[in-house]
Formats: structure tokens, sequence, C-alpha cells
């Protein structure tokens, strides 16, 4: 049990001030051969890093959490699935990783486990890249998992930004100091204030792509001033709740803002003005008086094996599809057939295999590479998983439609299930297959749709939400029905109407073909308005 106590905000001067120690202990350059993993009760670590740095970055990870749940209002048990984050000391380890050599970092919510991929060569200072982009996106998995409102995406990313500034030195915990890398776009011409307050679900229009550079460095800049403001102004951090509240309910953005927070947009930009020039920053600060972390963090050595093996377990997570990651998958195919000869044909080799198979399209392929793998480990969810996601998606995906396939999926997933209950695929796809042969649920399919929306607790997962609702009213189960269509139901029109005024720039990179088949706001629109149809005025008011 933790218990934090909060100290009397402290005053930051001047933007670029620098206070506390550093968290992490790594020597920037250091290279080694021996890979590490670092377990506790809601991380594990896999990476070539000093054994003292693997442990301090899990052990701040933890307390970090525990700043977040506490700081966003939430009382959240342990991590059902716990995060995966795997290091790499240079680019040529990232790219071993992830196929990949031009990031800082990586997140993804995985088949089993949410995944980070990191660089690790700057030993994790408080001013490095890799350091920067786990504390953030870690903040969006917090968020987006243990609660149930949907944040704005301006304030979302603010958040991640202002709590990606937390320092723990000793029993005490600091959020809340300037972050120069974004700051510095403050000193140029802002963005205009409601165009930052309107980005409720995508980025602001840019002349060029969303990700334009000079566009981004703006965004995060000023959000993250403004969130910094709001968390530490008591008349507008009591007013967050309700300014939330009203952009679930579907109110107009600027709206939502000026009559929650009493003042109009142009005063709050003068606010933010105002507090910028003053360049003094209030830094909260925690102590925790009990041990935070619950339970033994865990430490050992892999052998070659276990890291051969930690390669493609992170790889696997980011197989490319289309066109453009044909190289990419020529690299993933090549180490899966050295591995598999090194080692045989292990689960996670066999669910590489389909993984790479479902990419490259070949769905008859991944089938094949499931059923071997099932049939060499028939007791090991992963490789269960691996057929049954073999079968679902060649039903799904594929252009020819055999509905053995789904009763298929839905035994392997049912006897993943059963070793395994707390699987998020399983449990996302084995209901799902009832949608596909309108046959009525049973009782393993109601568990897992009680399962994955308290696993995932945000309107952020619309599709998943749509589709566990039309599960529970082919069930019979109306009201859970009806429930779970009212969460996400604003989200779902508000995504697909700001979708429909994209510009052709954002048009065509939402449709670069290097992922999966994938559903669009208007997919889940339609979905929507079919559900809703069905259930007529049966939901009660």
């Amino acid at each position: 049990m933790q218990r934090f106590s909060l100290h009397t905000p402290m005053h930051c001067v001047g933007l670029y001030c620098l206070t506390a120690l550093l968290v992490f202990t790594g020597t920037t350059g250091q290279s080694r051969a021996d890979w590490y993993e670092v377990k506790s009760e809601n991380f594990v670590f896999y990476g070539d890093v000093s054994e003292d740095t693997a442990r301090r970055l899990v052990t701040d990870l933890e307390i970090y959490r525990s700043a977040i749940v506490m700081l966003s209002g939430q009382e959240a048990g342990p991590e059902v699935r716990p995060v995966h984050i795997f290091g790499a000391n240079n680019s040529s380890g990232l790219r071993r990783l992830t196929g990949r050599a031009d990031i800082a970092g990586l997140y993804t919510v995985g088949d089993d486990y949410p995944i980070f991929v990191m660089d690790t060569s700057e030993g994790f200072n408080d001013d490095g890249d890799s350091r920067g982009v786990a504390l953030h996106e870690f903040a969006h998995h917090v968020i987006r998992s243990h609660t149930s409102y949907y944040y704005p995406l301006w304030y979302n990313e603010g958040f991640a930004e202002y709590l990606a500034s937390f320092i723990a030195e000793e029993n005490t915990v600091t959020i809340g100091q300037p972050n120069s890398y974004f700051a510095s776009s403050l000193n140029d011409r802002w963005m205009d204030i409601d165009d930052v307050l309107s980005a409720v679900t995508r980025y602001p229009e840019s002349k060029g792509s969303r990700r334009d550079g000079e566009m981004r460095y703006q965004f995060y800049g000023i959000t993250w001033l403004a969130v910094h403001y709001i968390q530490n102004t008591k008349e507008m951090s009591d007013r967050l709740p309700d300014y939330i509240s009203a952009i679930n309910e579907g109110l107009d953005p600027i709206e939502a803002f000026e009559s929650t927070f009493e003042m109009t947009t142009e005063e709050f930009r003068l606010a933010l003005v105002r507090y910028h020039r003053t360049n003094r920053y209030q830094v909260i600060r925690f102590t925790f008086e009990e041990e935070i972390i619950a339970g033994q963090i865990t430490v050992r050595k892999l052998d070659e094996r276990e890291e051969d093996l930690t390669t493609i377990l992170s790889r696997l997570e980011f197989i490319p599809f289309g066109e453009n990651g044909q190289n990419r998958r020529d690299d993933m195919r090549k180490l899966l057939e050295e591995t598999e000869a090194k080692y045989g044909l292990l689960p996670v080799i066999g669910d590489g295999w389909v993984s790479l198979e479902l990419a490259e399209r070949d769905y008859d392929a991944a089938v094949e590479r499931g059923e071997a793998v099932a049939a060499a480990h028939p007791e090991d969810s992963t490789a269960l998983r691996a057929v049954a996601d073999a079968y679902f998606h060649r039903y799904q995906w594929g252009d020819e439609k055999d509905i053995e396939d789904v009763k298929q999926a839905r035994a392997y997933f049912a006897r993943q299930l059963a070793i395994d209950p707390t699987n998020p695929t399983a449990n996302d796809h084995y209901p799902t297959t009832f949608l596909y042969d309108r046959e009525v649920p049973d009782e393993m399919a109601i568990e897992a749709v009680a399962f994955m929306v308290n696993y995932q607790r945000s309107p952020y997962y619309m599709s998943m939400y749509l589709d566990m609702a039309e599960v529970m009213l082919l069930a019979g189960y109306l009201e859970d029905s009806c429930w779970l269509v009212d969460h996400v139901e604003i989200l779902v029109r508000n995504s697909a109407r700001e979708a429909a005024e994209r510009t052709d720039d954002e048009e065509e990179e939402a449709s670069e073909d290097n992922g999966p088949p994938h559903i669009t706001d208007e997919n889940n629109l339609q979905h929507l308005e079919r559900l809703k149809s069905e259930l007529g005025d049966r939901c009660p008011s």
C-alpha cells in the first residue's frame, strides 16, 4: 500500500532551470554483450544494458506509474498484462529488435501485452529521447487503460509531456520541470489557440502533412504549457473534470472549454503568454512514505537462446504490411529461418511465422504455420493464439470466406483462454467470432466481453466497443449492449466527422499501405448506425 503526501508546489525559476539528480545511471555509449531480464509487478524489461541500469529503469517506471495513477485520480490495481520493454544499446540493436534503425523508441499494444522498444544508448539520462518516449507513451497507456473517459487529444498529449518531466530521487518524486525540447517552440509564433483546443480526436491541420515538424513542435509545446498551467492553477484544475465530461457529452470543443472554465479562449491564450513570460513554473513534489514496489524485482542474465527468442518476440510485433515493407519482411523471414534451424519450431518462432505470413497476405500459409506450431505445442498459449489468429484473419481479411475458419478460430481461442484467461487477443477475438456465424454467444464469450471493457476502458477503443455491443445484443443482453454503444457514440460521430474533413495530404498519409487491413472512422460510424437501428427505442433513457 503506497501513500503519497503532497508538498506545497515549489517554484522553478527560469525555463531551463536544473534541479534534482539524474534518475537513470547508465553511461553514454556503453556497449554490453550481456542481455538481462528484469521483472517487477507491472513491467518486464529485456535489454543489453548493465544490470543496475535495467533495475533502475524498472524501479522508476513503477514509481512513475503510481504517480500517474494518483495524479489522474484513478484507483488502479496492478497491470492485467505486465508492460514489456525491449532495450537496445545502439542503432544496430534497434534494427535487430524492430527492423528499423531510425527511431528512438516505439510503443504498441501487442497481441499479448503492451510493448515498448527503446534506444538505451544514452543510459536513460533525464534529457534522453528514449526515456522521454517511454514516459510519454506509458502515460497514454495508463490513461487509456484505467479511465472510462476520453481525454481530448490536445490535453492527452500535453498531459503526457507534463508527466514525462518525472524525476525520482530517493523517496521524492518531482513532476513539472520545464521541458526545453518543446518549450523552445514557444519563443516563436504560436499556433492559433482555437485550433489547439479543437484538436479533440486528431491533430490540427498544417500547410503540409500533420506530421510536419514545425507544427508538431508548436502543438506539443503549447499543449504542454496549457496542461502545466491548468494543473497548477487551482481554479482551472478544479473545473477540469467538468470540461472532460462536457467533451465526452459531445459539446462543441470551444463551447465546452469556455463554459466550464468560465473564460474565453483568448483570455486563456493571454494567461498562457503571461505564464510563459514570467518564466516561473510550479513543480509538484510527492513523497512516498512506504515501499512503492509491491513485491520483489528479479534480475537474471539471459543465455544465447533466450536472447535470440527475445529478438523474435520483439520483432514480430513490428512486421510491416504492404509493398514498402517487403525488405523488412524478407529480413524477418531470414531471421526466423536461422532461429528455427538452431532451436526447432518453438512457440514464439511459430508465432513469428504466422505474423509474417499474415503480413504477406498469404493466409493459407499462415494457417499451415499455425497448425504446425499448435501440433508441436498443443498446451502452449502462444502456439494456440497463433493458429487461432491465422484462421480468424483468413476469414476476416481473405477474399474467400469459409465459415469453418470461424469455427476453428473459436475452438483454438477457447483452448487458449482455458490456459491464459487474461490474454487480450483471445478475449477480443473469441466473442467476435460469433458475429461472423451469428451463433448465440456462450458464457465464455460473455466473460470475454466483460474482460475487454475493463481491460480497455477508454472510448478510444471504439471498434472494440462496437463489436462487444453487437455480441451482447446477439446474446440477448439488451441493457449491456445499449451501455456499450452509448459509451462510444459521441466519439464515433466526432471522429467520423473530423475524418471527413481531412486534407488531401492527411488522406494520403492515412491510406499508406503499411499496416493490416483496418477499420476506418466511416466503418465505425456505419457499425454504430446499424446497431442503433437494431436497438431502436429499446434502450433505457
